[in-house]
């Protein structure tokens, strides 16, 4: 009997511990960059502004770490979900307020023998930053847009639209 109930409780952990994601967001990510709840805020919804960065691969350090700062300067949370794996590389910088604005930095090269469906519309010399507000109140997100645009423009080659 008291090996039976320690394999369901090993085989309940497993099944609990299996349904966790591989990569958790960081504590505090989704209440500042999803207002708590995405389905909520964001679904549906399309990203007011893009600020498109001519950067490499190679050049995805030194764009991190300047969109961090940024982040900082701006008063922002920083959230610096980046990976590099033997299957893929990212760079993922998220500049996030609970105010009403959330800031993804996103660019993706998949690696291996599946890497060519995902990559291959992909433009590995530019890295796209969508800037999505959130909630309907008298946060400045088109303030906080140009102040980054402004912030980048002194170190990198960026083009600024705002999508249909």
């Amino acid at each position: 009997m008291a090996a039976r109930l320690g394999s369901a409780l090993a085989l309940t952990t497993l099944t609990l511990v299996a349904c966790e994601p591989a990569f958790p967001p960081p504590p505090g990510f989704v209440e500042a960059c999803y207002g708590g709840d995405f389905r909520k805020h964001l679904v549906g919804t399309r990203a007011k502004r893009l600020i498109v960065v001519k950067a490499s691969e190679s050049d995805w350090p030194r764009l991190a770490s300047d969109l961090r700062h940024a982040g900082e300067q701006l008063g922002l949370e920083v959230f610096d979900t980046s990976v590099t794996l033997d299957h893929v590389h990212t760079i993922a910088i998220h500049l996030c307020s609970k105010n009403g604005i959330w800031i993804s930095a996103d660019q993706r090269k998949w690696l291996g023998e599946h890497a060519a469906a995902p990559n291959a519309h992909r433009d590995f010399t530019a890295v796209e930053i969508s800037v999505n507000p959130y909630k309907d109140r008298d946060f400045d997100w088109l303030r906080v847009s140009d102040a980054l645009a402004k912030i980048l423009e002194r170190s990198w080659v960026i083009t600024v639209s705002s999508p249909p």
